[in-house]
């Protein structure tokens, strides 16, 4: 198909796939090569209207509310659910932050918001132990809704969670995963989950306007979403890491009714990954930063009247900020 469509009739008639299966495997990563070659542009100019690159979609419309249908249908009577894993006022973490945030204004304007999240205490405690009891909490005006959390295999977990990380840029393929399917489904069965959880938004998934699942990685939302079905929205804040390329992830951000993106350059990103109808289903939200009367300090003596890069974050390997 791809032969063809280069105008190539001649490679095209005699493509076919050999029966070796040594063969096959590198039939199979030079096709999805020229593929992705064919599909995904990996470079776009720094600036430009990314709805002017789709006219199928849009029309060369400016307007993104008139160029896709990305609104959730919402019911005043229905609450609205954010799902994840590690909700709290004071909980470390930017998806964590964000939802906090996200939750607390909605909150404040009147909407119904419940947010739907685990026992588990933080990121960076154990995903297996229960902190928190179990029930309907209010914090800050915000209905919460803790869950227990289910066991799981740590070791295998992380054993795979380091191979995952060991994959250089160069083997990260948007076509297929440089993995094995073993290393799909331990991320997905040994992650945070939670059965009550699960359990209580198939049940109840008709009370609810939507469920907006972040982040991305997570079994919390892996597994939500196949519950919460056509009320399943995620908002990934999603990375360019290993994780992303799970054949489980992506299967999350095809059967996503919609997709909220913090930036142009993650919706981007997305497309880059798993294909051009990221597009259509997603709009740049962006992000909402509430200010806080506190005495600004002066910049180092080495800075004045100097150009520089201000990172904010947590620093990491996994964040790239060895670089």
């Amino acid at each position: 198909i791809i032969a063809e469509l280069n105008g190539e009739s001649e490679k095209a008639l005699a493509c076919s796939a050999p029966t070796d299966e040594g063969k096959r495997s590198n039939f199979k990563k030079k096709f999805t090569d020229l593929f992705a070659k064919f599909f995904i542009k990996s470079k776009q100019p720094a600036k430009f209207n990314y709805y002017k690159q789709m006219p199928m979609y849009t029309d060369g419309c400016e307007d993104h509310s008139k160029a896709f249908n990305v609104s959730i249908d919402f019911d005043k009577r229905l609450p609205l659910a954010i799902v994840i894993p590690w909700f709290g006022e004071d909980i470390v973490g930017g998806a964590e932050k964000h939802a906090y945030e996200l939750a607390y204004q909605l909150a404040q304007k009147g909407f119904k918001i419940e947010v739907l999240t685990t026992c588990s205490k933080s990121f960076r405690d154990e995903w297996s132990e229960n902190f928190h009891k179990p029930g309907s909490y209010n914090i800050n005006g915000i209905q919460v809704r803790r869950f227990l959390v289910d066991s799981r295999n740590k070791n295998l977990f992380d054993e795979t969670s380091k191979s995952l990380l060991s994959k250089t840029a160069e083997t990260l393929h948007p076509i297929y995963f440089d993995g094995t399917d073993e290393e799909n489904e331990i991320w997905k069965q040994e992650n945070i989950n939670s059965s009550s959880l699960n359990y209580y938004i198939s049940e109840k998934r008709s009370k609810y306007n939507a469920f907006i699942f972040m982040p991305y990685l997570y079994g919390i939302t892996l597994k939500g979403i196949e519950n919460a079905k056509d009320k399943a929205w995620l908002q990934p804040c999603l990375h360019n890491e290993s994780y992303a390329y799970l054949p489980c992830v992506r299967e999350s951000f095809i059967n996503v009714k919609g997709i909220f993106f913090n930036s142009l350059g993650e919706q981007q990103l997305a497309a880059n990954i798993y294909g051009p109808s990221i597009w259509a289903k997603g709009i740049v939200v962006g992000e909402g930063i509430t200010f806080e009367k506190r005495k600004i300090g002066e910049l180092p003596h080495n800075l004045l009247g100097k150009k520089f890069l201000l990172c904010i974050g947590r620093r990491c390997n996994e964040k790239n900020t060895n670089l």
